[in-house]
């Protein structure tokens, strides 16, 4: 309820629609001083004409936040290649002095989350407004940026993004003598960044949901449970078709047994089985052999690789970035790095676990030309697209944007 005398009640501030419109005031309004008082004024506009329209609509909804909310009766004027909604309002200016602490005049560099919208459920609110307003969603590039002169509001940006697995890279950069703070997040997370946050602003959530659809990341998931024995050994008995790979020099292991063999010294997996079987033995003690041992793909290639027994944290890593390619797999060092993690130190992983070594590509990407390894992770990794659905909580600020 609102006190005509007084001015309105403070505990609209913790209301969605008021942290959703305190958030884009934080990115692009402006709060000052002139000589017939103080003044509020909301801007949004676009370089290309035939795309204002959007500019428009955006700054409409803000128009009827502001009549919903405080009953304020603001007029949109255009501006060059802006809309611009101004008004004076002596209540709502008591309100953002007295009760948040906003000062009129320039804020670009001290302006900050509102602590008491930390870690609640209306810090996304504040964060969407302020994306609708300063953040940038390029039409065909491949990063969400966000960038401003307050260091404060991108370290709590980045704590945001942090808290709900969204990785994103901060920078700094100086333009014509003046420090901006800014950071980054790459199109891997595109998906999950509008599953967490999003945008409202029509011409920012037109882009997003095209980036989303031509994501060209595509997410792995470890898929390595369903083949562990409960010895927690990797059952490649289950993962390999046995009439198509070779076990490397394993003519001594057949003979040992009394089987009579052909000159060749490498042989099937199947040969190899047919004969431990009949041995009476088990899973567990075949897999612990053939550990000892390198594998192929068929007779004519010379590359080979050794498997680990059982599942271990470094093959979990490779699962993550790995890409299956045409007689191999590829890790993709840009991938890599989307995670903040270091690729050489990937690739290393990955040469020294399965003991081959990596060629490169005319990308300089690391390739690993093994048959075997490409039907190893054909298995253990599923490849899924993240699914996007706006967030419900969109709802609880109804702009009616459209």
């Amino acid at each position: 309820m609102k006190d005509i005398k007084k001015g309105f009640d403070k505990k609209i501030i913790c209301t969605p629609k008021f942290a959703y419109l305190f958030g884009y005031f934080a990115a692009d309004g402006s709060f000052y001083k002139d000589f017939s008082g103080e003044r509020f004024e909301f801007v949004d506009g676009f370089s290309i004409k035939n795309e204002q329209c959007y500019s428009l609509k955006f700054i409409e909804s803000i128009q009827r936040i502001l009549l919903e909310l405080f009953e304020i009766k603001a007029h949109i004027r255009k501006r060059q290649n802006k809309y611009v909604l101004s008004f004076r309002n002596k209540k709502l200016a008591n309100l953002f002095k007295n009760e948040i602490g906003q000062k009129t005049g320039d804020k670009s560099k001290t302006i900050n989350l509102p602590s008491f919208y930390y870690k609640t459920n209306l810090e996304k609110f504040f964060w969407l407004g302020f994306m609708d307003g300063d953040g940038c969603v390029p039409r065909k590039g491949r990063k969400i940026a966000l960038e401003c002169a307050s260091k404060k509001i991108i370290v709590s940006f980045k704590s945001f993004l942090k808290r709900n697995q969204v990785n994103a890279n901060y920078f700094e950069r100086k333009l014509n003598n003046r420090t901006y703070y800014g950071v980054r997040i790459s199109s891997a997370f595109f998906t999950k960044y509008a599953n967490v946050l999003g945008f409202l602003h029509p011409r920012k959530k037109l882009w997003l949901n095209s980036q989303i659809k031509n994501n060209f990341y595509v997410c792995n998931s470890p898929n390595i449970e369903k083949f562990l024995t409960k010895n927690n050994y990797l059952n490649y008995l289950q993962i390999f078709n046995p009439r198509k790979v070779y076990i490397v020099n394993s003519k001594p292991l057949l003979e040992r047994y009394g089987t009579k063999c052909n000159q060749s010294k490498n042989k099937k997996l199947k040969e190899i089985l047919d004969v431990l079987l009949q041995q009476g033995f088990k899973n567990k003690k075949i897999l612990k052999i053939l550990s000892n041992y390198r594998w192929k793909m068929g007779k004519g290639t010379n590359v080979s690789i050794r498997l680990p027994l059982k599942n271990n944290s470094k093959l979990i890593a490779i699962t993550s970035f790995v890409r299956i390619r045409n007689g191999g797999i590829i890790l993709s060092k840009q991938y890599i790095k989307v995670f903040n993690k270091n690729p050489n130190k990937i690739i290393r992983t990955c040469e020294n676990l399965f003991n081959i070594r990596a060629k490169w590509t005319s990308k300089k990407e690391p390739l690993f030309c093994s048959g075997v390894l490409k039907l190893l992770f054909s298995k253990i990794t599923i490849r899924t697209e993240e699914k996007y659905t706006y967030p419900k909580f969109y709802e609880e600020v109804t702009c009616k944007i459209t």
